[in-house]
């Protein structure tokens, strides 16, 4: 019995001993695996686990990319945002076209020449439609750009001004009170003494405009 029991422990022994022996191999052969992409990944007999795996990351961040482009999710959010942005334009946008009206306008009647060419800059893009331009006379935008126009020490003013006047007059109102306030005699001045021709072209077209609402109310 004694025999066997120190038979039992000699192979105990021997078995622990072979175990702690026992070491995870460090490195992977080159046919560690094959990529999602399909192109076999080589990793080197140096590296260690942590290696193989970064390098399988990198060869299947590409394919990942494209079929998250491709995912019907991204057409939902493009979807939902196509249509806040079409609520946006419905329902905020006019009530900031008038804040920007009356903004503009109050631009022009400042001193600085910098601020009046901004405001009359704003009008010219804002008006280019009836409604706007209605919006832009009852603001006092007319009488603001004329003012602008006659104590404008620059050429570049007296354009921005001109040039707005021109983009109201498509709208009668607007001509009627460009007559009314005395517009067609400063237009006229203004258009035989500038060399400008894009204030000359502008000047024509208001005195055509003018000519035409004259005609009509006689």
């Amino acid at each position: 019995m004694a025999t066997l029991a120190m038979s039992a422990a000699r192979r105990l022994l021997s078995t622990s001993t072979a175990a702690k022996k026992i070491v995870a191999p460090r490195s992977f052969p080159h046919q560690f695996s094959r990529s999602v992409t399909g192109r076999p990944v080589q990793v080197p007999h140096d590296r260690d686990t942590n290696a193989a795996l970064k390098s399988l990351q990198q060869a299947q961040q590409p394919e990942f990319q494209e079929e998250a482009q491709d995912m019907p999710g991204s057409w939902v959010v493009k979807g939902l945002v196509l249509a806040m942005l079409t609520y946006i334009g419905m329902n905020v946008a006019p009530m900031m076209g008038e804040n920007m009206v009356r903004h503009s306008v109050s631009l022009v009647k400042v001193k600085d020449p910098f601020m009046k060419r901004s405001g009359a800059s704003r009008l010219a893009m804002i008006a280019t439609d009836d409604d706007k331009r209605k919006r832009i006379v009852d603001a006092g935008g007319v009488k603001a750009l004329l003012s602008m126009l006659e104590t404008a020490a620059d050429d570049d003013t007296r354009r921005e001004a001109v040039t707005a006047l021109a983009m109201l007059a498509h709208y009668d109102p607007a001509v009627e009170a460009i007559h009314t306030a005395g517009g067609g005699l400063l237009v006229n001045t203004l258009s035989e003494s500038t060399t400008d021709n894009v204030t000359q072209e502008h000047c024509s077209a208001l005195l055509v405009k003018l000519g035409q609402w004259n005609t009509n109310k006689s």
